[in-house]
């Protein structure tokens, strides 16, 4: 079997990508009514780095709810706590910033990823994702070929 790369002469043929990807199980957070009852707005963002708006009066109870749900596969920051974490690097915040980010931040390492559907959205089976703290999804892969 030829390689494409079997085609070219005197070329360095370097191919990445921005990020690795995981197998996960998607989880539909909707069937957690109770949870949900505590969102201002729908989650944003990845299904394995979630952005939630949570109602004024409702912070600890959805911040309970979870961890007893998701806290063994998502780390939940909250709001003050996730920018000074550093995850969204060094240097002056961008001024969207504050507009973007909702109360909690919660980044999966674990193998589910979360799916909320408003009824618009229609759901999309996923084998694989990205956006976490897995070891794998951190992992960036790098080829590099060399043709004579």
């Amino acid at each position: 079997t030829r390689r494409s790369s079997d085609l070219l002469q005197d070329t360095l043929l370097i191919i990445t990508a921005d990020h690795g990807a995981l197998d996960v199980e998607q989880v539909n957070i909707n069937k957690y009514t109770d949870m949900c009852q505590t969102f201002l707005r729908p989650p944003t963002l990845e299904a394995r780095f979630v952005n939630f708006f949570i109602k004024d009066g409702q912070k600890e109870v959805f911040k309970r709810l979870f961890e007893q749900y998701f806290g063994m596969d998502f780390v939940l920051y909250e709001r003050d706590e996730f920018l000074a974490s550093g995850i969204l690097g060094s240097g002056e915040k961008n001024p969207l910033v504050d507009g973007f980010l909702g109360d909690f931040m919660a980044i999966a390492y674990g193998r589910r990823s979360i799916w909320y559907s408003t009824g618009e959205l229609v759901f999309k089976p996923m084998i694989a994702e990205h956006a976490g703290f897995s070891e794998i999804e951190l992992q960036v892969p790098l080829i590099i070929i060399k043709q004579k």
